[in-house]
């Protein structure tokens, strides 16, 4: 079976009602959406590659303990995912890999893909809040990259996207709000 004839759904109801669309779609379309999920993985490990770096500026820029936090946190989500997008990857490649417990690796890839954002989001406040205007130029830069990326990676699955993006876009803005510079 061709790698892109495989179809991995994930198995927990949240991780199910986020992957689906709103509107009642026939299976063929609804499986054909769900695929787009796995789609360019090198996308993935390209733009968690590109957080740390930007983490790592601003670690360089501001050393405070809350980028340390997050670094650390960041750190550890992406190597989850890195680990979880490795398994799919090998499934993708050859099906006759895949195992039953398989489905919890998709709920693993959906849920770290939410947190991954997350903590993005927390991230954004922060170089948002703190007045500095380098950091509200990264902050920006990693925020708008990744919700612009996301939408164009996952049409097939726009409540995860939404989910996404408020987790992202509600802390960057409240820590524009909150900072010094009312502009912003």
């Amino acid at each position: 079976m061709p790698s892109e004839q495989v179809l991995l759904k994930p198995r927990l109801a949240p991780m199910i009602w986020l992957t689906e669309t709103a509107a009642p779609v026939c299976v063929e379309i609804s499986d054909g959406l769900r695929r787009t999920l796995f789609r360019r993985m090198s996308s993935l490990i390209s733009g968690s590659l590109v957080g740390l770096i930007i983490i790592a500026i601003l670690l360089y820029r501001n050393p405070i303990p809350a980028f340390f936090a997050w670094a650390a946190v960041d750190t550890i989500l992406v190597l989850f995912r890195f680990a979880v997008i490795g398994r799919l990857m090998r499934i993708l490649r050859d099906p006759s890999l895949r195992r039953p417990r398989d489905t919890l690796v998709v709920d693993a890839f959906i849920a770290g893909s939410v947190l991954w954002c997350a903590q993005i989001g927390v991230g954004a406040f922060l170089c948002m809040s703190l007045g500095d205007p380098v950091l509200a130029v990264f902050g920006t830069m990693l925020s708008t990259g990744i919700v612009g990326a996301m939408c164009a990676r996952n049409p097939g699955s726009p409540r995860m996207v939404k989910l996404q993006m408020v987790l992202i876009i509600v802390p960057y803005a409240a820590g524009a709000a909150m900072g010094p510079e009312p502009w912003l």
